[in-house]
C-alpha cells in the first residue's frame, strides 16, 4: 500500500510487486501511514484534512469496502499482531502530539501510551504485541524510544543523535 498522487489529491494506492501494477484504492485524499492489519484484510490510513478534522480510515484492498473512518481525530496507525487494537498519534493542543492506543472493539477506552511537550510520532507496535517504538523530539531532537506494550511502564530511548520513522524487523 502506497500513497501517490492521484488527479486532484493523493491517494491510497495498491502495488502488486511480481507485476508492478498499481490499482487506487481511496478517491477523496488521504494524508498518508498506510498500516496493513495483520490479516492482511484492511489497510488503516491518516485520512482527511488535517488534525482534528481527519482521523484514521480503514480500506479493503479487495475493493469490497468503502474506505470509512474508524479513530477520528487520530493519524499515523500501526495494528497490534492480533489485529485487536490500534496506536495512533493525537493532536493535542497543549501537548501537541501524543501516543494512544484503543481496543477496535465498540465502546472501547482509549489509553495513553505517551505524553510530552514535544511532538510524539509514529507509533509502532512489535511483531510479539510486547513494546512499541515510536520518535519523539522531547529531547529538542527527533529521537527514538521503545516502551513496554500495552502498559507503558519502562521505556528506553534506542537512538543516538537523532532518530526518526521506526520500524520491526517482523522476524
Amino acid at each position: 500500500a502506497v500513497v501517490a498522487p492521484s488527479d486532484k489529491s493523493d491517494d491510497l494506492w495498491l502495488l502488486d510487486i511480481a507485476s508492478g501494477v498499481m490499482r487506487q484504492l481511496t478517491f477523496s485524499g488521504v494524508r498518508g501511514d498506510p498500516a496493513w492489519d495483520p490479516t492482511g484484510a484492511k489497510i488503516a490510513f491518516s485520512c482527511g484534512a488535517s488534525g482534528r478534522e481527519g482521523g484514521i480510515c480503514e480500506v479493503s484492498p479487495d475493493n469490497n469496502i468503502e474506505s470509512r473512518l474508524i479513530m477520528p481525530g487520530a493519524s499515523q496507525p500501526s495494528y497490534a499482531p492480533d489485529g485487536q487494537s490500534l496506536a495512533y498519534i493525537l493532536l493535542e493542543p497543549e501537548t501537541r502530539t501524543d501516543v494512544w492506543s484503543s481496543a477496535l472493539a465498540p465502546g472501547a477506552k482509549p489509553q495513553l501510551i505517551r505524553q510530552s511537550p514535544a511532538f510524539d510520532y509514529s507509533p509502532k507496535i512489535s511483531p510479539d504485541g510486547r513494546f512499541i517504538a515510536y520518535g519523539s523530539a522531547e529531547l529538542g531532537r527527533p529521537e527514538v524510544f521503545v516502551a513496554d506494550y500495552p502498559m507503558p511502564k519502562r521505556r528506553l530511548q534506542v537512538s543516538t543523535g537523532a532518530g526518526a520513522q521506526p520500524s520491526w524487523d517482523p522476524q
